[in-house]
């Protein structure tokens, strides 16, 4: 116990000093390079054309990646879509139905036209041009912003040229349209009520536009923008501005609308269910199955009885499948569409449960989540650089073509590589963004930046949602963390910047 003390007592102090001396850092006057002192090709990427050079870099090398592995990465969520839509799945909004449907339509007319590699790769092409010009637009607000050389140069590295963007602008998944959009939203936002201060009608209902696609790319959209606009609501009522008020009151007032009419009204008109409930409920599943793990004989049997109303399987089955790093094995044991009395049911057993044994919960909870802060934990396993193959069935038939085999072995050695050397690796860990997001989140309260911190909330529940997600570590969740934080970064540096001109 001792060494463990003075084991965190020297850590601790190690922290403290390397915080203390990155806030230093941080708080000195940003040098301002003169016009003259500039290397050329600087000047041009960096200065002149950052939007172009940066859209047309990342652009060239997501054609480079699709050139071998045409028609794009099928994943087995994108699978997942094509399947429902077509019904040979059930067809529910587990993921969104609205996507789903629009990417099985581009299927199959791409089937029509040529085949089912073509109809993925209908898909595909307009996300490659949307990640580049997403891209583009960043390092063109870095510009605006003036924004640290050596942080523009790092980010058009980033976005260029990391093997774990490049493959996953050529990727069929949701998730990808997701975290531009809210990359974009989150910058463009800011631009608008921060920077230019421009609000009006136009931009207004484009943010309208940019709040419900969030939505349509990823439940989680809904939530996140429920829970921005509330409370830079607050923040702007507190400062008595009613144009921004208004603005962002007509954006909560139709993703509430848009909301309702989606799932009272779409869905049941195209015979759509509802998302599966267990989606939600990750975190008490895995608490009651280790619960079962260490605490089987303590089960009543009323208690048993409360949780068999919801699981499929016996109270040793459920154990069994317990996985402490991955909750699915687990939540696939419970309904499908548990009423509402089953669900009753099964708390109170897990209220009761909790009572005894308190810690066996935080455990579980712990133990699915620690991959998230913790430096010897990379990214989900099987996916540690990225998605690189392509999952197919029957039903969607897509494939590689053989004579770019080797191509594609060169671009996923390359990242298998990087993700494996030291430093540069960290890339590929999702703790290694977590913790630069929670030392700038530390520095901006420190220095009072309390309506920065608002701005980052989207962040901050992409977190949350990480954390209670299904899998341990898991990059793809962290996503929007990863592409955004250096626009993040750049927010802070223009505000010290404007803090300082103004004092």
């Amino acid at each position: 116990v001792l060494s463990i003390i003075v084991s965190l007592l020297i850590l601790t102090f190690t922290f403290y000093l390397v915080i203390s001396k990155l806030y230093n850092l941080l708080d000195r006057p940003i040098k301002k390079e003169k016009v003259k002192d500039r290397n050329k090709y600087i000047d041009f990427i960096f200065y002149r054309h950052p939007f172009k050079c940066m859209m047309i870099t990342t652009l060239i090398v997501s054609i480079i990646y699709l050139i071998f592995y045409y028609p794009g990465v099928l994943t087995y969520d994108g699978k997942w879509q094509l399947n429902s839509f077509m019904r040979y799945w059930t067809y529910n909004d587990h993921h969104p139905a609205i996507l789903s449907a629009f990417m099985g339509l581009l299927f199959n007319v791409g089937t029509y036209l040529i085949d089912n590699n073509f109809g993925i790769f209908l898909y595909i092409v307009p996300q490659m041009i949307i990640n580049s010009l997403v891209y583009g637009y960043v390092l063109k607000m870095m510009n605006k912003m003036e924004s640290p050389l050596a942080l523009r140069i790092i980010s058009f590295i980033f976005f260029g040229f990391f093997p774990y963007l490049n493959i996953n602008s050529i990727t069929y998944i949701k998730d990808v349209m997701y975290y531009l959009i809210f990359l974009f939203l989150f910058l463009y936002q800011y631009n608008h009520f921060e920077i230019d201060k421009d609000i009006n009608t136009k931009i207004t209902i484009k943010l309208i536009l940019l709040y419900l696609l969030l939505m349509l790319f990823r439940n989680t959209g809904y939530y996140t923008g429920i829970i921005v606009t509330i409370f830079l609501s607050i923040m702007y009522l507190i400062k008595k501005n009613k144009i921004y008020l208004k603005a962002l009151g007509l954006c909560l007032i139709s993703i509430l609308i848009f909301n309702t009419c989606y799932h009272k009204i779409i869905l049941p008109f195209f015979n759509i269910k509802e998302g599966l409930v267990r989606e939600r409920l990750s975190i008490p599943f895995q608490q009651t199955a280790r619960y079962l793990n260490y605490y089987r004989d303590d089960v009543t049997a009323e208690e048993e009885k409360q949780i068999l109303t919801l699981f499929t399987h016996d109270l040793d089955f459920i154990a069994s499948e317990y996985n402490p790093y991955r909750s699915d094995h687990v939540k696939s044991q419970i309904l499908d569409y548990p009423t509402n009395e089953e669900l009753k049911s099964y708390f109170k057993a897990w209220l009761s449960m909790f009572k005894k044994h308190p810690l066996v919960y935080v455990d579980a909870t712990l133990n699915n989540t620690y991959g998230y802060f913790f430096s010897e934990h990379r990214n989900f396993i099987g996916e540690d650089i990225g998605f690189y193959n392509t999952s197919t069935n029957k039903y969607t038939n897509v494939y590689f073509n053989s004579s770019t085999e080797n191509g594609r072995n060169i671009l996923q050695g390359i990242a298998d590589k990087i993700c494996h050397t030291k430093i540069i690796g960290l890339l590929y860990s999702c703790y290694f963004y977590m913790w630069i997001l929670i030392f700038i989140s530390i520095y901006i309260l420190h220095k009072k930046y309390y309506d920065l911190f608002v701005y980052f909330f989207p962040l901050y529940i992409t977190v949350l949602f990480a954390i209670i997600s299904p899998v341990n570590g898991h990059l793809r969740y962290l996503y929007p963390v990863m592409v955004t934080l250096p626009a993040a970064i750049s927010l802070i540096f223009y505000k010290i910047k404007n803090t300082k001109s103004r004092a």
